[in-house]
């Protein structure tokens, strides 16, 4: 999808979908709609979505701790960005659908958490979510969060901004309305806590992070890759996200008791570079690998067992897939 001025490709931004779906809560995922949001010109946008859905944010222990260090630490690492769920994906969202309707109208979205079972549907498709559950409880995950929050203080001891940050998202509450609300078509504000930090974030965008924030934000992704969302269409698209090794068995468990295990295409978890062997139970016509030049060396050939064809965004460039 292009934009039509500022240094984008493409010279007209274009319509559609309906649906906007985000994998997880890394802000790398949704900078695109942060970036049209702010455009100055974003009135004469033709789109904006009318559903959003966002992976759900499982219950387990210092959740609430969790979700607002890896917001605070979105906010240092990309520097433009608040790290908010509420100023940045939620907000963006509804300034587009504010900027589409004129004249300062409100035109309020439907957003929707999915865990795992709900159903939820992508223009005509019916799709069923894989991952992840509503409750996790198992002492790797608890010993992996822990972990990530002890380095998340440590870098909150060596960087003031961090802290302030943080200050910021917490005082806001909204990781609170996030984790007792999991769907509304309410409105959603447009950063009144962070305003006056963006200058600062300003400042700092393409500094050398500190060796501290650059370790807490490596075990917080971790984590955070462990709750992407995962789902399926009956025998049509496999959508893995970026769920983690640690968890793909159990979405292939839940798979073959469903006998849902041949699909026409297959997106491969966090760019081809994730495998676990119970993968070898299902089946592609594609499998779909999403990457860069960075990613691209640590592809696992193993999923050419699972695809009859597969196809590399960075060997294939634009991707097609019709059917």
């Amino acid at each position: 999808m292009g934009c039509r001025n500022g240094g984008w490709p493409y010279q007209v931004y274009c319509d559609g979908p309906n649906e906007f779906l985000l994998s997880h809560y890394h802000a790398d995922h949704y900078r695109g709609l942060v970036a049209a949001a702010r455009d100055k010109e974003k009135e004469k946008f033709a789109w904006a979505p009318d559903y959003v859905f966002t992976p759900g944010l499982p219950k387990f222990k210092s959740n609430k701790e969790f979700y607002c260090a890896l917001f605070s630490v979105s906010a240092t690492v990309l520097g433009s960005e608040s790290g908010s769920m509420d100023f940045d994906f939620l907000g963006a969202a509804q300034r587009l659908r504010d900027s589409i309707s004129g004249s300062g109208k409100k035109s309020n979205f439907m957003y929707r958490q999915l865990f795992q079972g709900d159903e939820f549907s992508l223009g005509k498709q019916s799709c069923i979510a894989l991952w992840p559950p509503r409750y996790v409880d198992d002492k790797v995950f608890s010993s992996s969060v822990e972990k990530a929050l002890w380095k998340f203080e440590e870098a909150l001891n060596v960087d003031n901004t961090l802290r302030e940050i943080h200050n910021r998202i917490t005082e806001s509450k909204f990781v609170d309305r996030l984790l007792t609300r999991e769907r509304s078509d309410a409105d959603y504000p447009q950063g009144r806590y962070y305003a006056d930090l963006v200058e600062r974030w300003g400042e700092r965008k393409g500094q050398p992070l500190l060796p501290a924030v650059e370790e807490a934000n490596r075990a917080l992704r971790s984590v955070a890759n462990h709750l992407s969302l995962g789902f399926f269409t009956e025998g049509g698209l496999l959508f893995l996200g970026d769920i983690s090794e640690k968890a793909l068995s159990a979405v292939v468990d839940k798979l073959v008791s469903l006998g849902e295990v041949n699909f026409k295409h297959l997106i491969a978890p966090h760019h081809g570079t994730y495998w676990d062997k119970s993968l070898l139970s299902l089946r592609a016509d594609t499998v779909i690998v999403s990457t860069g030049k960075r990613l691209a060396a640590k592809y696992n050939p193993n999923w050419g067992l699972v695809g009859n064809t597969v196809l590399s965004s960075y060997l294939n460039r634009d991707i097609q897939v019709v059917g």
